[in-house]
């Protein structure tokens, strides 16, 4: 029964490391697929935490005539249908540019790793193994971009809500609110993820042996 185990787990703990290997020697291109999730999941965050924020607030603001006057001033006392129409348009069109970027870089790491595929193909590497290894180099990069654009995002919208209306912004915090949008933001950034890697991930997959030799050669 260990011996089945063993052989089971081998091909995931293999993928894992060869994952990282191909993180750690395309650095440079890794960083840079990383900093697009960063960018769209701090802007997603962003306009979140903002919305949950200001949303809390307008619930205190009916004991809290202050507040109110504050909310008032700032236009934020009411929602405005067109600016969050149009939040959600450019929020979209940033994941959008994300997932294709992903896509990109990954297509680009299949192409510069020809001859390693040929070889890996030689060696009795499987197709789901080659597929496996692309998809989670990229699932990788997309959690941690999303990590540190989530922490990103939140800190601004905080840091603005702060700035426009004071330290009442953490009394009415809504942590709840906060938990549920970090979570969906991790959904979300693996979802780009594995989209962006799936198409060069099928590419590597299906390639053969020879193909590759003769491509690098």
């Amino acid at each position: 029964m260990d011996t089945i185990e063993k052989q089971v787990q081998l091909p995931w703990g293999k993928s894992v490391r060869m994952a990282f290997t191909g993180i750690r020697i395309e650095f440079r291109r890794s960083i840079l697929t990383a900093l697009s999730i960063v960018f769209a999941l701090a802007f997603l965050s962003f306009i979140w935490t903002d919305a949950d924020v200001i949303g809390s607030l307008r619930n205190a603001a009916t004991g809290d005539p202050l507040l109110k006057r504050r909310l008032q001033i700032s236009g934020q006392l009411t929602e405005n249908p067109s600016q969050t129409q149009r939040k959600t348009l450019l929020v979209a069109m940033s994941l959008i540019v994300c997932t294709v970027g992903i896509s990109n870089a990954m297509a680009m790491s299949v192409t510069e790793r020809f001859q390693v595929i040929g070889t890996m193909k030689c060696l009795g590497a499987l197709n789901s193994f080659i597929a496996r290894l692309f998809v989670l180099e990229a699932m990788f990069l997309g959690l941690a971009g999303t990590v540190i654009g989530d922490v990103t995002g939140v800190a601004l919208a905080v840091i603005r809500g702060l700035l426009g209306y004071g330290g009442v912004v953490l009394i009415h915090f809504p942590w709840t609110d906060l938990a549920a949008t970090c979570a969906y933001s991790l959904l979300v950034g693996a979802g780009i993820s594995l989209l962006g890697a799936l198409y060069p991930a099928i590419i590597a997959a299906r390639m053969e042996p020879v193909e590759a030799m003769r491509v690098t050669a």
